[in-house]
């Protein structure tokens, strides 16, 4: 983790360095990349990038943590004027616009969990899982409230998960980025599926 000192000395070149290093990491893959690329494409002496960031692992664990949290990892709390589907729609609409906000991240991330253990877990830990709970969260508050269902409540999460995830990764093997009409249309597709 990054220094909060040094976090808040220069904020700018810290988010200098972390964009360079996605762009870096994009064309070379992390494991070919080196700090002196990731120096050079900020424009930064390598010793000032080791202030920021003392390996490449904790610039990678940065990019990580920085913009891949999901907002849904606070609690679900639908609003009492929202339908379920409505309400299923907006998280599936809050999971598509996060990714085609953080395309270039969630390329390297998947990209590298397969190559390396502990971020795969740190990932799974602080990103997956917290938003897998809050959506299971929510069908089961329904259950409780009781709403009668026959689903499983895990399932559900992962079918939710997926399916963004998924879309996320087509709409980049299609080379585009869709719109806000079409993200909410193909949310609430998705939504009357669950």
């Amino acid at each position: 983790m990054i220094d909060d000192k040094l976090k808040n000395d220069n904020p700018e070149r810290q988010r200098m360095i972390m964009d360079a290093a996605l762009r870096v990491f994009g064309r070379r893959a992390f494991g070919s990349a080196t700090m002196a690329d990731v120096a050079a494409e900020a424009g930064v002496a390598v010793g000032s990038l080791y202030t920021y960031f003392p390996s490449k692992e904790k610039l990678l664990e940065a990019l990580i943590k920085e913009g891949l949290v999901c907002t849904l990892t606070r609690d679900l709390i639908q609003p009492a004027d929202v339908s379920d589907l409505d309400f299923i729609t907006n998280i599936i609409v809050e999971l598509l616009a996060m990714g085609q906000t953080n395309m270039e991240r969630h390329l390297l991330i998947y990209s590298e969990i397969q190559r390396q253990p502990d971020f795969c877990a740190e990932y799974h830990r602080n990103v997956i899982q917290p938003t897998l709970e809050q959506i299971e969260k929510y069908f089961k508050s329904k259950i409780e409230a009781g709403q009668p269902s026959t689903i499983n409540t895990n399932t559900a999460a992962r079918l939710i998960m997926a399916m963004g995830i998924g879309s996320i990764i087509l709409y980049r093997t299609e080379n585009r980025q869709p719109s806000a009409v079409e993200m909410q249309a193909t949310a609430r597709s998705m939504a009357e599926l669950i």
